[in-house]
Protein backbone atom coordinates (compact mmCIF):
# COMPACT_ATOMS: atom_id res chain seq x y z
CA UNK A 1 0.00 0.00 0.00
CA UNK A 2 2.18 2.17 0.59
CA UNK A 3 3.70 1.80 -3.09
CA UNK A 4 0.22 2.42 -4.25
CA UNK A 5 0.04 5.20 -2.09
CA UNK A 6 3.59 6.51 -3.33
CA UNK A 7 2.77 6.05 -6.69
CA UNK A 8 -0.73 7.79 -6.24
CA UNK A 9 1.01 10.65 -4.87
CA UNK A 10 3.94 10.62 -7.84
CA UNK A 11 1.41 10.65 -10.62
CA UNK A 12 -0.86 12.53 -9.31
CA UNK A 13 0.19 15.73 -9.64
CA UNK A 14 1.80 14.53 -13.29
CA UNK A 15 -2.21 14.24 -14.24
CA UNK A 16 -2.89 17.71 -12.59
CA UNK A 17 -0.56 18.75 -15.04
CA UNK A 18 -1.26 16.78 -17.99
CA UNK A 19 -3.38 18.42 -20.84
CA UNK A 20 -6.90 17.43 -21.77
CA UNK A 21 -7.65 17.53 -25.16
CA UNK A 22 -9.59 20.90 -24.61
CA UNK A 23 -6.32 22.31 -23.46
CA UNK A 24 -4.41 20.94 -26.89
CA UNK A 25 -7.22 22.69 -28.88
CA UNK A 26 -6.87 26.38 -26.83
CA UNK A 27 -2.97 25.44 -27.41
CA UNK A 28 -3.11 24.54 -31.25
CA UNK A 29 -5.63 27.68 -31.78
CA UNK A 30 -3.35 29.93 -29.55
CA UNK A 31 -0.31 28.87 -31.87
CA UNK A 32 -2.45 29.12 -35.04
CA UNK A 33 -3.33 32.65 -33.93
CA UNK A 34 0.43 33.46 -32.88
CA UNK A 35 1.83 32.11 -36.63
CA UNK A 36 -0.83 33.94 -38.31
CA UNK A 37 0.39 37.26 -35.92
CA UNK A 38 3.64 36.30 -36.71
CA UNK A 39 2.94 35.81 -40.65
CA UNK A 40 1.40 39.60 -39.91
CA UNK A 41 4.19 40.77 -38.77
CA UNK A 42 6.55 39.63 -40.64
CA UNK A 43 4.71 41.11 -43.81
CA UNK A 44 4.52 44.25 -41.83
CA UNK A 45 7.92 43.61 -41.24
CA UNK A 46 8.62 42.86 -44.92
CA UNK A 47 6.37 46.17 -45.71
CA UNK A 48 8.28 48.07 -43.31
CA UNK A 49 11.74 46.79 -45.13
CA UNK A 50 10.68 47.81 -48.48
CA UNK A 51 9.44 51.23 -47.18
CA UNK A 52 12.66 51.93 -45.78
CA UNK A 53 14.50 51.10 -48.60
CA UNK A 54 12.22 53.30 -50.29
CA UNK A 55 13.02 55.85 -48.33
CA UNK A 56 16.79 55.01 -48.25
CA UNK A 57 16.65 55.07 -51.91
CA UNK A 58 14.78 58.91 -52.21
CA UNK A 59 17.43 60.09 -49.20
CA UNK A 60 20.14 59.07 -51.36
CA UNK A 61 18.98 60.53 -54.28
CA UNK A 62 17.65 64.12 -52.19
CA UNK A 63 21.35 63.91 -50.23
CA UNK A 64 22.68 63.48 -54.25
CA UNK A 65 20.55 66.69 -55.34
CA UNK A 66 21.77 68.57 -52.15
CA UNK A 67 25.31 67.69 -52.88
CA UNK A 68 24.85 68.76 -56.58
CA UNK A 69 23.06 72.07 -55.01
CA UNK A 70 25.78 72.62 -52.78
CA UNK A 71 28.76 72.14 -55.40
CA UNK A 72 26.78 74.89 -57.77
CA UNK A 73 26.41 76.99 -55.41
CA UNK A 74 29.74 76.81 -54.36
CA UNK A 75 30.47 77.38 -58.02
CA UNK A 76 28.27 80.55 -57.74
CA UNK A 77 29.49 81.56 -54.65
CA UNK A 78 33.24 81.24 -56.25
CA UNK A 79 32.30 83.30 -59.46
CA UNK A 80 30.32 85.99 -57.14
CA UNK A 81 33.45 86.32 -55.27
CA UNK A 82 35.36 86.57 -58.58
CA UNK A 83 33.30 88.76 -60.19
CA UNK A 84 33.81 91.18 -56.61
CA UNK A 85 36.88 90.86 -56.71
CA UNK A 86 37.07 92.10 -60.57
CA UNK A 87 34.70 94.62 -59.40
CA UNK A 88 37.02 96.14 -56.89
CA UNK A 89 39.75 95.71 -58.96
CA UNK A 90 37.85 98.22 -61.49
CA UNK A 91 36.99 100.13 -59.07
CA UNK A 92 40.49 100.90 -58.24
CA UNK A 93 41.33 101.20 -61.58
CA UNK A 94 38.53 104.06 -61.86
CA UNK A 95 39.34 106.05 -58.81
CA UNK A 96 43.11 106.16 -60.00
CA UNK A 97 41.93 107.22 -63.60
CA UNK A 98 39.64 109.90 -62.09
CA UNK A 99 42.75 110.70 -59.53
CA UNK A 100 44.83 111.26 -62.61
CA UNK A 101 42.23 113.16 -64.56
CA UNK A 102 41.34 115.41 -61.65
CA UNK A 103 45.18 116.70 -61.43
CA UNK A 104 45.63 116.32 -64.79
CA UNK A 105 42.45 118.89 -65.12
CA UNK A 106 44.17 121.32 -62.50
CA UNK A 107 47.52 121.54 -63.70
CA UNK A 108 45.44 122.34 -66.92
CA UNK A 109 43.26 124.56 -65.18
CA UNK A 110 46.74 126.25 -64.11
CA UNK A 111 47.81 126.07 -67.50
CA UNK A 112 44.62 128.57 -68.53
CA UNK A 113 45.33 130.28 -65.63
CA UNK A 114 48.55 131.22 -66.80
CA UNK A 115 47.83 131.73 -69.92
CA UNK A 116 45.02 133.98 -69.54
CA UNK A 117 47.19 135.82 -67.43
CA UNK A 118 49.54 136.34 -70.09
CA UNK A 119 47.11 137.18 -72.31
CA UNK A 120 45.83 139.59 -70.14
CA UNK A 121 48.83 141.21 -69.52
CA UNK A 122 49.75 141.35 -73.29
CA UNK A 123 46.13 142.72 -73.90
CA UNK A 124 47.21 145.39 -71.73
CA UNK A 125 50.50 146.55 -73.23
CA UNK A 126 48.82 146.47 -77.20
CA UNK A 127 46.29 148.69 -75.79
CA UNK A 128 48.73 150.61 -74.05
CA UNK A 129 51.03 150.92 -76.81
CA UNK A 130 48.24 151.62 -79.11
CA UNK A 131 47.08 154.55 -76.50
CA UNK A 132 50.56 155.84 -77.23
CA UNK A 133 50.25 155.58 -80.76
CA UNK A 134 47.40 157.22 -81.16
CA UNK A 135 48.51 159.70 -78.49
CA UNK A 136 51.93 160.37 -80.88
CA UNK A 137 50.13 160.41 -84.12
CA UNK A 138 47.59 163.20 -82.87
CA UNK A 139 50.47 165.24 -81.46
CA UNK A 140 52.90 164.25 -85.14
CA UNK A 141 49.22 165.58 -86.72
CA UNK A 142 48.87 168.98 -85.07
CA UNK A 143 52.81 169.53 -85.52
CA UNK A 144 52.53 168.33 -88.99
CA UNK A 145 49.58 170.85 -89.39
CA UNK A 146 50.84 173.13 -87.40
CA UNK A 147 54.31 172.81 -89.49
CA UNK A 148 52.66 173.12 -92.70
CA UNK A 149 49.97 175.74 -91.95
CA UNK A 150 53.26 178.14 -90.60
CA UNK A 151 54.77 177.02 -93.86
CA UNK A 152 51.71 177.68 -95.84
CA UNK A 153 51.26 181.09 -93.76
CA UNK A 154 54.91 181.71 -94.61
CA UNK A 155 54.60 181.08 -98.66
CA UNK A 156 51.06 182.88 -98.94
CA UNK A 157 52.62 186.12 -97.18
CA UNK A 158 55.89 185.72 -99.56
CA UNK A 159 53.64 185.26 -102.11
CA UNK A 160 51.40 188.47 -100.62
CA UNK A 161 54.76 190.59 -100.22
CA UNK A 162 55.60 189.57 -103.49
CA UNK A 163 52.14 190.74 -105.44
CA UNK A 164 52.43 193.59 -103.17
CA UNK A 165 55.63 194.78 -104.85
CA UNK A 166 54.71 193.97 -108.32
CA UNK A 167 52.09 196.45 -107.75
CA UNK A 168 54.11 198.98 -106.15
CA UNK A 169 56.44 198.74 -108.55
CA UNK A 170 54.06 199.18 -111.22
Amino acid sequence: MKIKLLFAIVVFPLLLLAQTPTDKTLATNDVTELKEKLQEHRSMLNQMEIKVIVMQKKLQGISSNLDAQIAVNKQLEEQLKSNLNLQAQNERAVNLAIDEFSKKFEDQNKTVEGVKAALEKQWAQQIMYYGIAIILFVVILLLSVKFSTAKALKQQQKSWNEFNEYIIKR
